[in-house]
């Protein structure tokens, strides 16, 4: 006798989390952006220029959220110190490996005359900082997401209670249940963007190819920083992939935001990675959820303190 098909995942098409009976006790089928009177969110795709620009301007928008609204104070000292530690870690870290490389790399030629050997020094820092700005520039947002995750997910609970007006625990409340399915993504990412390194660099020492580079750079971050939101509604790797391809527009926004965002001075090393995780869990609300293929969840459901009561008119 056959096994019976497993029966589809059936999601909330306003705040996604899986609902039974077709009921949301969640959101209760409201989510509004931001506090009132600002109106109800309608999930889908529009014109995808629009939506690209959206995904764009949220790292930007929900930096201001950071500074200014009462939800996030006390919960940003910890993201910002673990932000600045990763930063400097990692970058130090690259290029001093960068610059051992290339100075290998200079001797490897033969003896110099004196008279070369700064010129070799100085061309051996240059590589250096070359291959470490363009290796941070690709593969920084995965690690500094990997690193700061427990401290991004109290930003991103508090993004979405701001928006469903509701209690938003994830599927999985422990810490090790979003760790570990939070790892195993990465580790998929990781080795994607391991594949794509030397070609991604090959291509931004060129004019059109740098282009290309920054497109699929900014798709990687947007796998990269929306597993926040889809981590914590129980979403693995391939049907994540299958939520962003479905939203391209609005998610591709998002990491090209992000990319920019990354070339500015001090906001990169401090706030963004926080400001990337609100505004990945704000625009998930804005998704099209219903091409949903999934007949399992990657997290176990583990029990949650009971939900506020439904949202208030208005």
């Amino acid at each position: 006798m056959p096994a019976p098909t497993p029966a589809p995942v059936d999601r909330c098409a306003h705040c996604g989390y899986p609902r039974a009976a077709g009921v949301c006790r969640r959101c209760r089928g409201v989510v509004r952006d931001g506090a009132p009177p600002h109106g109800e969110i309608r999930p889908g795709r529009g014109a995808a220029l629009a939506d690209f620009a959206q995904g764009f301007v949220a790292p930007f928008r929900a930096t201001a959220w950071l500074l200014a609204r009462p939800e996030y104070r006390g919960r940003l000292r910890a993201p910002l110190c673990a932000s600045a530690v990763v930063v400097a870690a990692v970058g130090g870290g690259l290029a001093w490996l960068a610059f051992r490389g290339a100075r290998r790399l200079t001797a490897t030629l033969g003896e110099l005359p004196d008279l070369a050997a700064p010129c070799a020094t100085l061309g051996a820092a240059a590589i250096a900082i070359l291959a470490t700005a363009i290796t941070l520039y690709f593969t920084l947002p995965l690690l500094v997401e990997l690193a700061l995750s427990p401290f991004l997910d109290p930003l991103a609970e508090a993004t979405e209670r701001a928006f469903a007006r509701c209690d938003m625990p994830a599927l999985d409340p422990s810490l090790l249940g979003g760790l570990v399915a939070g790892l195993r993504a990465a580790v998929q990412i990781l080795a994607i963007q391991l594949l794509l390194w030397l070609p991604l660099v090959a291509l931004s020492l060129t004019g059109i190819g740098a282009a290309v580079a920054f497109l699929v750079a900014a798709w990687l971050n947007a796998l990269v920083w929306f597993e926040i939101p889809c981590t914590r509604r129980g979403y693995g790797l391939r049907a994540r992939v299958r939520l962003l391809r479905y939203n391209r527009a609005r998610a591709l926004g998002l990491g090209a935001g992000f990319q920019i965002g990354m070339l500015i001075p001090v906001f990169n090393l401090v706030l963004l990675a926080p400001a990337a995780a609100v505004a990945a869990s704000a625009l998930y609300f804005h998704f099209d959820k219903t091409d949903s293929r999934e007949t399992s969840l990657a997290v176990r459901i583990r029990p949650t303190p009971p939900t506020a009561g439904p949202p208030p008119a208005g």
